[in-house]
């Protein structure tokens, strides 16, 4: 298995099995692979994921055929993802690569298609039509930086056109992971932790690609959660002896920060799922 078809094994189980993205990328990159195919795969899987509304609207543009068989689907979202968001990974290996995998999953009579698809799209990036902003700024943010149209509206209503769209524009430092410190194990970060900006308990490891590999981790130093999660539990203002009910607790960051706030309290954690 190369990069691209673990990516492709991580982008079909969430789409199609409903499984967790996060989940499936631990998986798959548990075991045998460089730091440089893992960061691949996790940018891969991750940006498709998280663009498919885009990805799809654009493909749809070149896409002629009324049914694409689910598998071909999935490829044609990493190709289109590659050439609308790689800029480091040239048309011809992201095309090229995409004729391969259909071939490796069993539909080489469709090499053909994914590549005419994926040729026409990358020659025609210029013609690519988008919702009209002016017209209708919810659909054109829906499609645009892929938001489910209610939380566009929401925002929109809350914050102003503009204001929506820097927010759902935002991307960040994507070479950085979050992680909260462990007061119980550690009084201060290890050297070349970064600050939080937020809360102090929150730092920033630059360019991590397996947190198991990291000492601290594995000593119960620190723990992946990202700063806003860790705000929302500092904005709460428990104290040690407080009571705490975490209600949609899954799959527990917030429970366990707060109970170190409430260490001679209680933390009650509850989830709708029992599998989460």
């Amino acid at each position: 298995m190369n990069a691209r078809q673990a990516a492709l094994e991580i982008v079909t189980n969430v789409l199609q099995n409903e499984s967790y993205l996060n989940l499936e990328c631990k998986r798959v990159l548990s075991t045998g692979w460089s730091v440089e195919d893992k960061r691949f795969i996790t940018a891969l899987a991750n940006t498709t994921i998280e663009n498919l509304f885009r990805i799809d609207y654009v493909l749809n543009q070149f896409i002629t055929a009324k049914r694409v068989h689910s598998v071909i689907m999935n490829i044609l979202r990493l190709g289109a993802c590659q050439l609308l968001f790689f800029e480091s990974v040239p048309v011809s290996a992201a095309v090229n690569e995409s004729v391969k995998l259909a071939e490796k999953s069993g539909k080489r009579q469709l090499k053909g298609f994914v590549n005419a698809v994926l040729r026409n799209l990358s020659k025609n990036f210029g013609k690519i039509q988008y919702p009209d902003r002016d017209e209708d700024p919810v659909e054109y943010f829906h499609i645009f930086y892929s938001y489910p149209k209610w939380l566009c509206e929401q925002y929109i209503r809350e914050y102003g056109e503009e204001q929506a769209e820097q927010m759902m524009s935002y991307t960040g430092d994507r070479s950085l992971t979050c992680v909260r410190l462990n007061r119980l194990r550690a009084d201060h970060a290890p050297e070349g932790y970064l600050p939080g900006l937020y809360c102090e308990d929150a730092y920033y490891i630059k360019g991590m690609t397996a947190v198991d590999e990291i000492p601290e981790f594995g000593e119960g130093r620190i723990t992946i959660q990202g700063e806003a999660s860790q705000v929302t539990v500092c904005a709460a203002g428990i104290d040690k002896n407080n009571y705490v009910l975490d209600a949609c607790a899954a799959p527990g960051g917030k429970s366990a920060y707060a109970a170190w706030f409430a260490r001679d309290g209680k933390v009650v954690a509850l989830e709708l799922h029992r599998h989460r």
